[in-house]
């Protein structure tokens, strides 16, 4: 089962060496280009596919759109290296969304499942338990409540004095 999923990214952030989830999506459309086109082979080094990714990003900017296809991209990409056009040198910082397709595997979707029925259970759990302690709290209130009443009834009584009061005589 393979779903889409909507990825956002900065770039170019400076001196980050990890590749962006972008620069990832590039740099694998080339090597898999580098396949069919052996003129990409030897220049396909990581600091050039950063490079590219400046590029790209530097173009579409000067674009002034916001969305484009993928093919769009990767046409800056190969145009970038069929140009041996040079990587700017600033760095832009922006967002950038990709699509990447994920494959989950029947095991990972039981064992997502398995998962949030358990979160589901302990949330049940969770809920059963607040309620319970309420209950308690109002039961504890009402409890405390008829002992006062009785006290103050008790109290009463006694300032009134009984009838059988022996204690005049």
């Amino acid at each position: 089962m393979a779903t889409k999923k909507t990825e956002a990214t900065k770039v170019a952030e400076p001196k980050n060496t990890t590749p962006s989830p972008f620069e990832e999506a590039i740099a694998s459309f080339l090597k898999e280009r580098a396949k069919k086109d052996k003129g990409l082979n030897g220049k396909l080094t990581d600091e050039k596919i950063s490079g590219c990714c400046k590029y790209i990003i530097e173009e579409v900017k000067k674009s002034g759109r916001c969305g484009f296809a993928d093919e769009e991209i990767y046409g800056f990409a190969l145009h970038f290296f069929d140009e041996n056009i040079e990587a700017p040198e600033t760095e832009t910082k922006v967002q950038v969304v990709i699509n990447r397709e994920i494959k989950i595997t029947p095991e990972r979707i039981e064992e997502i499942r398995k998962e949030e029925i358990k979160k589901a259970e302990d949330a049940a759990r969770e809920k059963v338990r607040q309620e319970m302690a309420k209950a308690e709290e109002r039961k504890a209130k009402k409890e405390a409540k008829a002992k006062e009443e009785a006290e103050k009834r008790m109290k009463a009584l006694e300032e009134e004095g009984s009838l059988f009061s022996f204690d005049e005589l």
